[in-house]
Parts: C-alpha cells; structure tokens; sequence
C-alpha cells in the first residue's frame, strides 16, 4: 500500500510527463508550420510563372 504523499508524487509526475510532451508538440508543430507555408509559396509562385510563361509564348 502507498501513502497519499507517494501517489500525490507519482500523480505529479505523470503530469509533468504531458505538459513536457505537450510542449514538445507544439514546439514542432509551430517549428513544421514555415516549411509547409514556404512549400505552399513556392507551388503558387512557380503555377503563377507558368501562367506567365504560357501567355508570353502565345499559348
């Protein structure tokens, strides 16, 4: 059998486990975000040079 104190212990601990995991998701969500807004940049600006180059070469 555990004391209170023990299991208030082992409480907090798993506790600190998910604030530290949940902190860990968000720092790589928030480090993913600029590489898919970059890839996002770079797909409109090559499909916009595309259009430009059809309309010059008299598609």
């Amino acid at each position: 059998m555990r004391t209170a104190t023990e299991r208030n212990r082992a409480v907090v601990r798993l506790t600190d486990m998910d604030v530290k995991d949940r902190n860990r998701n968000a720092h790589r969500s928030r480090r993913a975000d600029p590489v898919g807004l970059l890839l996002w940049f770079v797909v409109v600006t090559l499909a916009l040079l595309s259009l430009v180059v059809d309309h010059l070469s008299g598609w």
